[in-house]
Parts: structure tokens; sequence; C-alpha cells
């Protein structure tokens, strides 16, 4: 038993982590919001990316064989996660290019 939990705890722990290791910074960054160093369009799209990418890692870790399932409920919620990372990925390619656009700037 003590075992189980352990492994049990450790999947929590990694999912945790898959979650939140790319927003180490997150309370760095709300702090240069409030100080008025990153604009309020940048802190929605920061907010937004970190939420879909947060969801689209606990659906695939929860749903992880949905894409052998045949169940009509599933098929919805496939395309549903398939949708979301793909808004993840064009947000994350827009803000790339934004970025390596202020670089040639400087």
């Amino acid at each position: 038993i003590i075992n189980h939990m352990s492994r049990e705890c450790s999947i929590i722990l990694d999912c945790y982590n898959l979650q939140n290791n790319p927003f180490t910074e997150h309370t760095h960054i709300l702090e240069l919001a409030e100080n008025g160093a990153i604009v309020s369009t940048d802190l929605i799209i920061y907010l937004k990316i970190m939420e879909l990418y947060k969801s689209f890692v606990s659906m695939r870790i929860t749903f992880f064989d949905i894409d052998k399932s045949e169940n009509l409920q599933h098929v919805s919620l496939r395309k549903k996660i398939l949708e979301d990372k793909n808004m993840l990925n064009s947000m994350l390619e827009r803000e790339m290019k934004k970025l390596q656009n202020q670089l040639k700037e400087v």
C-alpha cells in the first residue's frame, strides 16, 4: 500500500510540475505588470497562455488514451483538446514573432 501511495503522489507531483514549471516567474511577472513594466494586453495574453497550457497538460494526462475511444463524448472532448492545443500553439507562435521583432529593434 505504501509503494502504491508513493507512486500516486509521485504522479501527482509530476503532473503539478509539468503544469507549473514553465510559469515559475509568475509572481515576478505580476509584480512587473503591477508596476507598469508589462502592459495589460501582454499580461492578458500571458495569463491566457498559462491557462491553455495548464488545461492542456491536465487533460492529456487525465485522458491519455482518449485517441483510442470512439465514444461520442470522448470524440467531442478530443476535438476540444485539439482546438485548445492549436490555439495555444498559435498564441505562442505569435508571441515568439513579436519578441523576435522587438529584439531586431534593439
